[in-house]
C-alpha cells in the first residue's frame, strides 16, 4: 500500500521531475534493509493516506496538503 500510494500521487502531480524522483528513492528504500516498522506506525501511515486521498477525491488541496504535512512530521518524528 505505501508505495502504490507514493507512486499514484506522483501519476496525478502529472510531474516527470516527482515520478522520477519518486522512483530513484522507492528503490532505494525497498532495496535497504533499514528498522522493522512498527504495526503501529504502518495503521497510522495508512489512516493518513485514506485521508490524503479522500481530500484528493472532493477536490480539496488545503486538506490533502495538510494532511501530508501531518504525515511527513509523524515519518520525520518517529525514531527508527
Amino acid at each position: 500500500m505505501n508505495i502504490a500510494f507514493h507512486v499514484m500521487l506522483a501519476e496525478i502531480s502529472g510531474n516527470t521531475l516527482i515520478k522520477i524522483l519518486l522512483s530513484s528513492l522507492m528503490d532505494l528504500v525497498t532495496s535497504y534493509p533499514g528498522p522493522t516498522i512498527s504495526s503501529k506506525f504502518i495503521k497510522e501511515a495508512y489512516k493518513d493516506h485514506e485521508k490524503i486521498i479522500a481530500a484528493i477525491e472532493r477536490r480539496d488541496p488545503i486538506s490533502a496538503e495538510q494532511m501530508l504535512i501531518k504525515n511527513i512530521e509523524r515519518v520525520a518524528a518517529t525514531e527508527w
